[in-house]
């Protein structure tokens, strides 16, 4: 008897963790649409002055901080296909700084203290100069006429401030639906839990 009370544990535990992970990943794929449609849509309400958010990138990073570096890297191709699909960057451009900085972010989250909404807002401050040199340096070397310093001055320095605003707001936002749905989170910074 004691046997058929474990099995029906371990079947109805099976069952509860598959429901979360496919939560997860309609949660997930809804957020990755939400976020193409404002990025394509509604470019001229979420730009202030010349900057821009990089909505994709803040997901990717927030994937990585709750997630870890293969979920991160997921979101990552999913999100950076959609943003190739719909710009006119040869495509894989943002798929891989997305992936590369999803998993580096998710490695070195791992490592260190990012309860802190101050130390993770440095995260998404660097991680975003850092994608936007990747985008940059790698438009150069398809195009001739990209001016590395321009672009980098004045769109990526300013979509790295206004990422770096954006992410404690977002983050707080996407901790609560993931604790309202108790969905699975790998490492929970305790400063964007509401519990």
């Amino acid at each position: 008897m004691g046997d058929l009370r474990v099995r029906y544990t371990d079947t109805t535990d099976s069952q509860e963790g598959a429901r979360r992970t496919v939560l997860t990943g309609v949660i997930l794929a809804v957020a990755l649409i939400v976020m193409i449609i404002a990025e394509t849509n509604w470019p001229s309400v979420l730009r202030f002055g010349r900057a821009k958010p990089d909505l994709m990138l803040l997901l990717v990073l927030y994937c990585a901080f709750s997630g870890g570096p293969a979920a991160a890297m997921g979101v990552g191709l999913a999100g950076g296909l959609l943003q190739d699909t719909f710009s006119a960057v040869p495509l894989g451009l943002n798929v891989f700084c997305k992936v590369l900085i999803g998993y580096v972010v998710g490695m070195v989250g791992r490592r260190l203290v990012t309860e802190h909404p101050i130390v993770m807002t440095l995260i998404v401050f660097v991680s975003s100069l850092c994608e936007a040199a990747l985008v940059i340096l790698l438009s150069f070397l398809y195009e001739d006429h990209v001016s590395v310093r321009f672009m980098f001055l004045h769109i990526g320095v300013p979509m790295a401030f206004y990422n770096s605003i954006l992410a404690p707001l977002c983050f707080y936002c996407a901790d609560r639906v993931r604790v309202k749905l108790s969905l699975p989170s790998v490492r929970r910074s305790k400063s964007f839990q509401s519990e």
